[in-house]
Protein backbone atom coordinates (compact mmCIF):
# COMPACT_ATOMS: atom_id res chain seq x y z
CA UNK A 1 0.00 0.00 0.00
CA UNK A 2 3.20 2.38 1.03
CA UNK A 3 4.19 2.08 -2.75
CA UNK A 4 0.40 2.53 -4.27
CA UNK A 5 0.69 5.73 -2.39
CA UNK A 6 3.59 6.99 -3.35
CA UNK A 7 3.11 6.31 -7.07
CA UNK A 8 -0.43 8.45 -7.00
CA UNK A 9 1.18 10.68 -4.98
CA UNK A 10 4.34 11.30 -7.19
CA UNK A 11 2.45 11.12 -10.65
CA UNK A 12 -0.04 13.19 -9.67
CA UNK A 13 2.41 15.57 -9.14
CA UNK A 14 3.84 14.96 -12.19
CA UNK A 15 0.04 15.23 -13.65
CA UNK A 16 0.00 18.62 -12.41
CA UNK A 17 3.39 20.03 -13.35
CA UNK A 18 2.46 19.11 -16.81
CA UNK A 19 -1.26 20.71 -16.93
CA UNK A 20 0.28 23.93 -15.37
CA UNK A 21 3.43 23.78 -17.75
CA UNK A 22 0.95 24.43 -20.53
CA UNK A 23 -1.94 26.53 -18.79
CA UNK A 24 1.00 29.24 -17.10
CA UNK A 25 3.91 28.40 -19.11
CA UNK A 26 6.19 31.04 -17.33
CA UNK A 27 5.79 29.76 -14.10
CA UNK A 28 8.78 27.50 -13.16
CA UNK A 29 8.01 24.65 -10.61
CA UNK A 30 11.59 23.12 -10.81
CA UNK A 31 14.36 23.96 -8.58
CA UNK A 32 17.75 24.62 -9.55
CA UNK A 33 20.52 22.93 -7.96
CA UNK A 34 23.93 23.98 -8.82
CA UNK A 35 26.10 21.33 -9.51
CA UNK A 36 29.64 21.86 -10.44
CA UNK A 37 30.31 18.68 -12.38
CA UNK A 38 31.29 18.55 -16.28
CA UNK A 39 28.60 16.54 -17.97
CA UNK A 40 29.76 14.24 -20.75
CA UNK A 41 28.94 14.96 -24.29
CA UNK A 42 26.48 18.23 -23.02
CA UNK A 43 25.08 15.88 -20.59
CA UNK A 44 24.85 18.03 -17.58
CA UNK A 45 24.18 16.24 -13.45
CA UNK A 46 21.72 19.18 -12.67
CA UNK A 47 19.48 17.81 -15.93
CA UNK A 48 18.22 15.09 -13.91
CA UNK A 49 19.42 15.91 -10.42
CA UNK A 50 15.78 18.03 -9.48
CA UNK A 51 13.07 18.61 -8.83
CA UNK A 52 11.37 16.83 -11.53
CA UNK A 53 14.46 14.31 -11.87
CA UNK A 54 13.11 12.93 -8.43
CA UNK A 55 9.27 13.02 -9.35
CA UNK A 56 10.85 10.49 -12.52
CA UNK A 57 12.58 8.48 -10.26
CA UNK A 58 9.64 8.27 -7.96
CA UNK A 59 7.16 7.25 -10.64
CA UNK A 60 9.32 4.69 -11.89
CA UNK A 61 10.38 3.29 -8.73
CA UNK A 62 7.20 3.48 -6.94
CA UNK A 63 5.04 1.85 -9.59
CA UNK A 64 7.88 -0.85 -10.34
CA UNK A 65 7.24 -1.98 -6.57
CA UNK A 66 3.93 -1.92 -7.20
CA UNK A 67 3.59 -4.11 -9.89
CA UNK A 68 6.22 -6.38 -8.78
CA UNK A 69 4.64 -9.65 -7.27
CA UNK A 70 7.65 -11.26 -6.82
CA UNK A 71 8.76 -13.17 -3.08
CA UNK A 72 12.52 -11.49 -3.68
CA UNK A 73 11.89 -7.77 -2.64
CA UNK A 74 15.43 -7.39 -2.84
CA UNK A 75 15.46 -8.02 -6.26
CA UNK A 76 12.26 -6.15 -7.07
CA UNK A 77 13.84 -3.24 -4.95
CA UNK A 78 16.95 -3.25 -7.50
CA UNK A 79 14.91 -3.77 -10.91
CA UNK A 80 12.83 -0.46 -9.24
CA UNK A 81 15.59 1.23 -8.98
CA UNK A 82 17.08 0.98 -11.91
CA UNK A 83 13.92 1.52 -13.66
CA UNK A 84 13.67 4.80 -11.82
CA UNK A 85 16.90 5.68 -12.46
CA UNK A 86 16.32 4.79 -16.53
CA UNK A 87 13.27 7.61 -16.02
CA UNK A 88 15.44 10.23 -14.65
CA UNK A 89 17.58 9.92 -17.83
CA UNK A 90 15.35 9.80 -20.00
CA UNK A 91 14.07 13.15 -18.40
CA UNK A 92 17.77 14.62 -19.06
CA UNK A 93 17.68 13.05 -22.06
CA UNK A 94 14.46 14.78 -23.12
CA UNK A 95 15.99 18.01 -21.96
CA UNK A 96 18.96 18.01 -24.07
CA UNK A 97 16.78 16.94 -27.22
CA UNK A 98 14.47 19.81 -26.47
CA UNK A 99 17.51 22.12 -26.48
CA UNK A 100 18.40 21.57 -29.65
CA UNK A 101 15.29 23.36 -30.92
CA UNK A 102 16.92 26.76 -28.96
CA UNK A 103 17.49 29.32 -31.57
CA UNK A 104 20.85 31.43 -30.94
CA UNK A 105 21.70 33.91 -32.71
CA UNK A 106 25.79 33.76 -33.31
CA UNK A 107 27.38 37.27 -33.73
CA UNK A 108 28.94 37.90 -37.46
CA UNK A 109 31.83 40.11 -37.44
CA UNK A 110 35.39 40.51 -38.34
CA UNK A 111 36.51 37.91 -40.55
CA UNK A 112 33.06 36.13 -40.52
CA UNK A 113 32.09 39.08 -42.85
CA UNK A 114 34.91 38.97 -45.55
CA UNK A 115 33.17 37.67 -48.61
CA UNK A 116 29.69 39.44 -48.43
CA UNK A 117 29.00 42.24 -50.90
CA UNK A 118 28.47 45.59 -50.03
CA UNK A 119 26.48 48.63 -51.04
CA UNK A 120 28.29 51.99 -51.01
CA UNK A 121 25.84 54.27 -49.83
CA UNK A 122 28.36 57.58 -48.53
CA UNK A 123 32.09 58.38 -49.16
CA UNK A 124 33.28 59.42 -45.69
CA UNK A 125 36.90 60.26 -46.24
CA UNK A 126 39.62 59.61 -48.58
CA UNK A 127 39.18 55.86 -49.50
CA UNK A 128 36.91 55.43 -46.53
CA UNK A 129 32.88 54.53 -47.20
CA UNK A 130 30.02 53.82 -45.46
CA UNK A 131 27.91 50.61 -47.27
CA UNK A 132 25.33 48.03 -46.19
CA UNK A 133 25.88 44.48 -45.62
CA UNK A 134 24.02 41.76 -44.57
CA UNK A 135 24.97 40.78 -40.87
CA UNK A 136 22.38 38.49 -39.16
CA UNK A 137 20.26 38.17 -41.94
CA UNK A 138 19.80 42.65 -41.36
CA UNK A 139 21.06 44.93 -43.63
CA UNK A 140 23.83 46.96 -41.16
CA UNK A 141 25.68 50.15 -41.66
CA UNK A 142 29.79 49.04 -41.44
CA UNK A 143 32.65 51.07 -42.62
CA UNK A 144 34.74 50.30 -44.96
CA UNK A 145 38.41 51.64 -46.81
CA UNK A 146 39.40 50.81 -50.12
CA UNK A 147 42.50 48.42 -50.18
CA UNK A 148 43.82 49.56 -53.18
CA UNK A 149 43.04 53.40 -53.41
CA UNK A 150 40.06 52.96 -55.98
CA UNK A 151 37.29 55.59 -55.24
CA UNK A 152 33.90 54.24 -55.24
CA UNK A 153 30.49 55.60 -56.43
CA UNK A 154 27.77 55.46 -54.47
CA UNK A 155 25.78 53.05 -55.56
CA UNK A 156 28.47 50.40 -56.32
CA UNK A 157 28.44 47.15 -54.99
CA UNK A 158 31.33 45.27 -54.00
CA UNK A 159 32.82 42.78 -51.59
CA UNK A 160 34.41 42.65 -48.20
CA UNK A 161 38.24 41.00 -49.27
CA UNK A 162 39.73 41.69 -45.90
CA UNK A 163 39.49 42.52 -41.62
CA UNK A 164 42.46 43.50 -39.55
CA UNK A 165 43.20 45.60 -36.84
CA UNK A 166 39.77 46.33 -36.15
CA UNK A 167 38.89 47.74 -40.48
CA UNK A 168 37.02 46.42 -43.34
CA UNK A 169 39.12 46.35 -46.47
CA UNK A 170 36.90 46.36 -50.18
CA UNK A 171 38.86 46.11 -52.97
Amino acid sequence: MLYFSIALFSTGLLVVQFVLSFIISDLDLDTDIDIDSDGIGDFSVSDVVSFKGLLHFLVGFSWTMWFSKDENQFLAACIAVAVGILFMLILGLAYKWAKTFEHRIQPEEGKDLIGRKIEIYLKSGDYCYLGYTEINGSQREIKVYSQRSVNYNIGDTTKIIDFYDGKYFIN
